[in-house]
This record gives C-alpha cells, sequence and structure tokens, in this order.
C-alpha cells in the first residue's frame, strides 16, 4: 500500500505544483517544463539518499508545497530568483517521496515495486480527470501521509497529521491571500483554478471600479485599451463584411469577458462563443455585464475550439479572441494550419480577425509576432491590419476575399471616433514577416520565445 501511495503522491505533487505554479510564472508550459527537470532531480537525491536517518524536515516541503508554491505570488521577486525558488521547491517536496519509495522496495520483488508504483500514479492521473484542481489539492496532502505513515515515529505521525490538516483547511485562504497581495491596492473579487489557469477577476480600489480578468496572473481584458480592442476585433471586421456573409453569423474563438460577441451580436450579426475553459466562461458571464449594457445575445459551447469549429456552419466572421500562445494547447491555434482551418470554415466574403498582443513596430517585429504574422500571410490571400497604441495592440483582418482599401477603413474608424491608429497593407505586413518562419504544428517556437518575455514580468 505504501508504494501504491507513494506513485499517487509523485503524480500528484507535479500537478499541484503545475496549478498553482501557474500565476507564479505567469504560465503553465513553464512550470511543466521545470517540474519534468527539476522532479527528477529529486527523485535522484531521493532514491540515492544513504543515510537511514528518515529527512523529516524535507517532508514538511512535500506536505505544504501547494501553499508554498501560493506563497511564491507575494514576493514579487526578480525572475530568476522566482524560477529558481521554483525549481528548489520542486527538488525539496520530489525528494522525500522518493526516499520512501527506496525503502519501502527492500524486499519487493521489481515485478511488483513497478506494478504497485504505476497503478498508483495512474490512479492519480484518473483522479485528477474526475475531481476539480482544488479538491486534488486538498486530497494531496492526506496521500503524502499515507505514504509516509509507516516510516514516522509517534511524534512525527503526529506532527504530519497536524500539517496535513492545515494545509487542507488554510490552503483556500493562502492561495486567496496570495492572489490578493500580488494585485495590491486592487481586490480580488472572484478566483477560479481550472486545469488550465488560474482565472481571476480584480477590482480597483480608484474611482473608476473597473474590473479586470487575469489568466495565470496576467491581464487578458479590463483597462480601456483592452476593452477597445473587443471594438478592432468584432466591430471593425464585421464592417468588411458583405451582406452575404453577414447573414452566415460569426464565431468568435474564445470568451474573456464577452464584450466582443456582445458588440458583434449588436451589429445584428448572430454570434457563438467557443470557449475551452468553464471557469473563463463563468467569470466572465457573471462578473462583467456592466460592461455589455445591450445584453448578451449571443450563445457559448465550452469544448476545445479546433473539434467545435469543424462542427460548426460555415460562417462569415471568425474572432480568434484566444489569449497570447503561453502554452503548446494555444500556440497550436497561432498556426498556419489552423489559420487554414479557419479559411475552410469561412463562407465567400467572409473575414477572420487576430490580434497580435502589441502595436507593430515595422523596424523591429517581435519573435512573437513575426511567425504569426507569416503564418497569416500564408494561409490567406488578402490581409489587413490596425495598429495603435490608444489600443494597445495590432489586429490583422485576413480574408479569401478583397477586403477593401485602406482609405475605406480610414475613413470607417474616423466616423467611430477612433484615431491614433496605423493601418497596414497586405504587402506592408509581408515586408515585416520576412525572415520569420511561419508558426506551424512542426514549429512553435512562439511559444518558448512569449514564455521568455511573460516570466520576466513581475
Amino acid at each position: 500500500m505504501g508504494l501504491f501511495s507513494c506513485g499517487f503522491s509523485l503524480i500528484f505533487l507535479q500537478l499541484v505544483l503545475n496549478w498553482h505554479l501557474g500565476p507564479v510564472l505567469h504560465s503553465s508550459e513553464l512550470p511543466w517544463l521545470l517540474l519534468s527537470c527539476t522532479a527528477v532531480l529529486g527523485q535522484a537525491a531521493g532514491y540515492g539518499w544513504r543515510t537511514q536517518r528518515w529527512p523529516q524536515l524535507f517532508l514538511v516541503f512535500t506536505l505544504l508545497a501547494p501553499s508554498l508554491a501560493a506563497l511564491l505570488r507575494i514576493l514579487q521577486a526578480h525572475a530568476w530568483l522566482t524560477l529558481f525558488l521554483s525549481a528548489a521547491l520542486a527538488v525539496c517536496s520530489s525528494f522525500p517521496l522518493a526516499y520512501l519509495i527506496s525503502q519501502l522496495w527492500r524486499g519487493e520483488r521489481l515485478r511488483n515495486f513497478y506494478r504497485l508504483e504505476l497503478s498508483g500514479a495512474l490512479a492519480a492521473l484518473l483522479t485528477a480527470l474526475l475531481l476539480t484542481p482544488s479538491l486534488c489539492t486538498h486530497l494531496f496532502a492526506w496521500a503524502v501521509l499515507a505514504s509516509a505513515w509507516g516510516l514516522l515515529s509517534k511524534v512525527g505521525r503526529g506532527m504530519a497529521l497536524l500539517l496535513s490538516l492545515l494545509q487542507s483547511i488554510l490552503f483556500p485562504q493562502v492561495r486567496w491571500w496570495a492572489a490578493q497581495a500580488a494585485y495590491g491596492p486592487d481586490r480580488l473579487v472572484a478566483q477560479e483554478v481550472s486545469p488550465y489557469q488560474y482565472v481571476e477577476v480584480v477590482e480597483a480600489t480608484d474611482a473608476t471600479g473597473s474590473r479586470y480578468l487575469f489568466l495565470n496572473g496576467l491581464c487578458h481584458y479590463g483597462p480601456d485599451a483592452y476593452n477597445r480592442l473587443n471594438f478592432y476585433l468584432g466591430p471593425m471586421a464585421a464592417s468588411r463584411l458583405p451582406q452575404s456573409a453577414r447573414q452566415a453569423g460569426c464565431l468568435v474563438l474564445g470568451a474573456g469577458t464577452f464584450l466582443a460577441p456582445a458588440l458583434v451580436a449588436e451589429q445584428g450579426l448572430k454570434t457563438t462563443v467557443l470557449e475551452l475553459d468553464p471557469a473563463v466562461a463563468k467569470l466572465g458571464l457573471d462578473w462583467f455585464r456592466e460592461a455589455r449594457p445591450a445584453g448578451d445575445h449571443f450563445s457559448t459551447l465550452t469544448g476545445d475550439a479546433r473539434v467545435l469549429l469543424r462542427q460548426q456552419p460555415e460562417t462569415g466572421l471568425v474572432v480568434i479572441n484566444l489569449p497570447s500562445p503561453y502554452s503548446l494547447n494555444v500556440a497550436s491555434m497561432f498556426t498556419k494550419e489552423f489559420y487554414q482551418s479557419v479559411r475552410a470554415r469561412l463562407v465567400t466574403g467572409g473575414v477572420c480577425s487576430v490580434f497580435l498582443g502589441a502595436p507593430l513596430d515595422p523596424s523591429s517585429v517581435s519573435p512573437v509576432q513575426g511567425p504569426i504574422l507569416a503564418a497569416l500571410l500564408e494561409a490567406f490571400p488578402e490581409a489587413m491590419a490596425v495598429s495603435g497604441r490608444n489600443f494597445d495592440n495590432t489586429v490583422v483582418l485576413v480574408s479569401s476575399e478583397p477586403l477593401g482599401e485602406a482609405s475605406d477603413l480610414r475613413r470607417y474608424l474616423r466616423a467611430q471616433g477612433k484615431n491614433r491608429f496605423t493601418i497596414y497593407t497586405r504587402p506592408q505586413l509581408k515586408e515585416m514577416a520576412r525572415g520569420f518562419e511561419p508558426s506551424s504544428f512542426n514549429n512553435l517556437s512562439i511559444c518558448a520565445a512569449l514564455n521568455r518575455i511573460l516570466w520576466e514580468i513581475p
């Protein structure tokens, strides 16, 4: 039973740290890669521990690992120090579990050893699929306690039992307190932990009382500049549609605060939102209603956008409202192959809009923007982009049919009261993308490039 519990706990440890280090390192990809390396290092140290004395001090790190991971948010340390502390936590917390396995292995036949440990690991994966991250986190400390029980003294058992109880009772408060400290002086009003990320709503304490949506500690929507982005993604893109394409409706990939689909629906297009993360859909619908004064005249489907997209009828407008490609899963939807699949779902005259994450600088296109731009240009024969500091972003419009003249788009934007923007035509965009390989399923370097930028953000 001890080997089964150890296998269960080791897998759970990696999942728990991956979930709760997400907002510390502003990513889900970087924690997983970090754990893949450091957990092995901790296990190697544990398996090779020669001293018979049980290293009980390190068991404290294991039992409290979720809380310690959450508390790293408070430090707001330099990127390299945060990375080091995250790695140290992974090593120290995996070390005693590996030591336990080395002790329990004695006298066991190799076949039985692997059967028991891997059965525990499989049970952990199945449990993680069935339960939420929050429930799994509560269960983790008790699984570790069951693993270590046979090798602990009476005093050690009492201390481990107390720590497990404290971890289970206090972790929700620790998680909330750490997030509140990270967002201070603004106020945290809602928090969900999904298998994909931390989803949090923060309310400004100034006179505006504005609300912000954060994914893994990074602002996805909320400030005026981000809200203005929704206009360029939705209504501006819809303005390029012929009447026949407008009648085919709109698909919005990624919910955010649901402002983009609300604005498109106001234009008279039947609008459907495809959102992977139920936590984003829940908090976005519940906490940003005031930002959508015209009401929620759209429908929502939850699931993998790639699968749902294939199941939808051809549409007139596709708004790609996804977070920046900081994970491989999301990065796969910023590739030429995915854009080609989007093109296949558009009716004649249909348009797709994509945001690049920052205003374009023609003299210095970033290693994230360049490959995405190259992929869009390879997938679609027509393209035009609007870039500006007033919405702190760049929106690229692509289509199989002509998008009209830049002067027409400029007049439309001026009529809507928009200013301080630059319009780039396809030849200009092609020049900016020169020298970049299009992002593809075989080349997701945009994910690595963005993660290098994100984890340096305090």
